[in-house]
């Protein structure tokens, strides 16, 4: 950055201007708004501070001339004070400080800089914005308390804005029974991020669900055990009656013919065939639902993560179909 340079004789000027107005302010009706409320005596001390941080400045003493504008501000908060420490702040790399009292400077009533100084003041100040970066801060829960690095910076709900360094920063937010939210940021020369943290409550946070219903999982159970029970004791009438069959096929005496014997044992076999089969399919049913039993337990999860992917397994249950879809969600 180039440093702005002041000529000895406007920073003597400076100084011979302020004792003039500092003589005249007594006087002076209305007062400027920088010396309401500052005696004669707090105006004294303050201008043999500046006029000490003027000669300093004037042999390139840059540290000593920062402190006597720092110690004149502190009798009297004068804008041509906040000028002379900016400019002075500058020549000492201590960018940030310089934009400070340079915004101060400006912040003052205008007619309290020279259009020199002020033009000199604005013009350091867009150079000075250049070298640093802005974090802004957006919080909208009252009660929360927003750190920079550690250090409180101010109470929500609201925004504030802070002009820092360039390097590594961390937004740290929280509040009595909610999840903190850390932010980290690395920042070049002239960046400005803004953050908008979302604090969410503890209870809220997390939330236990199921994939179905629980009784829609417990009904395809109890569909696979009716099966079974159908098939079983289907299997065990029809082979009791292809037993029966058989031994009156094998008897002389039986009353029916062979014919209806032939075909009774066809019946009774098809008969013991299916409920195999239904057999068979009903403990396919149960398993699957031991399965989506397994699938259906209680999960804990984290309503932050409500818009991730899901991925869903639904049960296919009908006259000619059998299974299960998977079903993927985001």
């Amino acid at each position: 950055m180039t440093a702005t340079r002041l000529r000895t004789g406007t920073i003597v000027l400076a100084a011979v201007c302020l004792a003039a107005l500092a003589s005249s302010t007594a006087r002076a009706q209305p007062s400027p708004p920088w010396v309401v409320g500052v005696s004669e005596s707090e105006q004294k001390r303050a201008l043999k501070h500046f006029t000490e941080g003027v000669e300093s400045h004037e042999e390139l003493l840059y540290a000593q001339a920062a402190r006597e504008y720092g110690f004149a501000i502190e009798s009297w908060a004068h804008p041509k004070f906040y000028l002379y420490q900016g400019l002075a702040l500058v020549k000492l790399g201590r960018s940030l400080e310089a934009y400070q009292a340079l915004r101060s400077a400006l912040a003052g009533d205008h007619g309290a800089l020279s259009p020199s100084e002020w033009d000199i003041a604005r013009r350091t100040e867009r150079e000075l914005l250049g070298a640093l970066s802005r974090i802004t801060v957006r919080c909208d829960e009252p009660g929360a308390v927003v750190r920079l690095n550690g250090q409180r910076w101010f109470a929500c709900a609201g925004q504030q804005r802070r002009m820092v360094r360039a390097g590594d920063y961390r937004v740290d937010v929280d509040k009595p029974d909610f999840v903190s939210v850390s932010t980290s940021v690395s920042l070049e020369p002239g960046q400005a991020v803004v953050i908008e943290p979302k604090l969410i409550a503890q209870a809220s946070r997390t939330s236990v669900r199921r994939r179905w219903r629980s009784d829609a999982v417990w009904t395809v159970t109890g569909v696979g055990a009716a099966l079974m029970a159908a098939g079983w004791f289907g299997t065990w009438h029809a082979a009791r009656d292809a037993e029966g069959i058989q031994g009156c096929v094998d008897r002389p005496d039986c009353s029916s013919s062979r014919t209806e014997l032939v075909n009774d044992l066809e019946r009774a076999q098809w008969y013991h065939s299916a409920s195999q089969y239904t057999l068979f399919a009903g403990g396919g049913i149960v398993a699957t639902s031991l399965l989506l039993h397994w699938l259906n337990r209680p999960e804990e999860i984290d309503n932050r993560d409500a818009g991730s992917a899901n991925v869903d397994v639904i049960p296919l249950l009908g006259p000619n179909v059998g299974g299960v879809r998977v079903q993927i969600t985001f």
